[in-house]
């Protein structure tokens, strides 16, 4: 399996590569605020919203503490309890996170069938994405992940907004360099309709 590369957390790159993945009438923008005036302004410049992503910054203590069972935090749902209309998939591809993230929103909208009352546009998933989405349909949740990261068409859209600096010549071992307690490390998080 091939490399993903980091791509840039922004809205217009992440248009245009859901654009390549051949979606219609869908746009990311940035939300500043989670008000409901930010909320309201938000659907009426731009109409129905599909879902929010959230960029965190990972810590390590927050992930061991998971892993114990602590209560502090809530118990995430495990494969085997999602809905089986959901499209749930496992991020098992590195690097990944950000065009997963996106994935899980249009892939659990309702496209073509759902009219946008604001525009009166449909929301186009396109012939990857559904034939992805259908393809995957009784996949289990790490199974899911493993066909987005399997898909070329998916890493090489993916690929094609990588940071420049992400090209830069690096010898192998800082290429495989896990990140340490300094290294400011984020993930994407997906909160769908």
């Amino acid at each position: 399996m091939s490399d993903w590369c980091t791509i840039e957390s922004d809205p217009g790159v992440f248009t245009s590569l859901i654009e390549s993945f051949g979606v219609k009438n869908a746009q990311l923008t940035e939300l500043w605020s989670l008000d409901d005036d930010s909320l309201q302004s938000l659907i009426q410049s731009h109409g129905k919203v599909h879902g929010l992503i959230f960029l965190f910054k990972w810590q390590a203590q927050q992930q061991q503490q998971q892993q114990q069972g602590s209560t502090s935090a809530g118990k995430p749902l495990d494969a085997d309890e999602a809905p089986p209309d959901l499209f749930f998939a496992r991020q098992v591809t590195t690097n990944a996170c950000a065009t997963q993230a996106i994935l899980s929103i249009l892939l659990n909208a309702n496209s073509t069938n759902e009219e946008d009352h604001a525009s009166s546009t449909k929301l186009v998933l396109g012939e990857k994405l559904e034939s992805l989405k259908a393809f995957t349909a009784s996949f289990p949740a790490d199974l899911k992940g493993e066909a987005i990261g399997a898909s070329e068409d998916i890493r090489l859209a993916h690929n094609s907004f990588a940071r420049s600096e992400t090209f830069l010549m690096m010898d192998d071992e800082r290429k495989k360099r896990i990140a340490g307690d300094d290294d400011d490390v984020f993930h994407f998080i997906a909160y769908g309709e």
